[in-house]
């Protein structure tokens, strides 16, 4: 996700607070991105909450999954 967010001219710093502040992102106890079995790998990683995604297709207008 850092790089997505580099490459698209964001500041990843602030971006990623800003989503932990607005409760965005799933963490691990320090704050930071969490582990996850991805194929049957562990990998640390960002994880954004099916919450934030839900609430950001609400304010779309987009409130079924399969308008999204």
């Amino acid at each position: 996700m850092r790089q997505v967010l580099r490459t698209a001219g964001f500041d990843v710093d602030a971006i990623l607070k800003i989503w932990k502040d607005r409760g965005w992102l799933e963490t691990d106890t320090a704050g930071r991105g969490k582990q996850v079995r991805i194929n049957g790998i562990q990998v640390y990683c960002y994880s954004i909450k099916k919450s934030a995604i839900e609430g950001i297709l609400k304010i779309m207008g987009k409130d079924d999954e399969r308008d999204a």
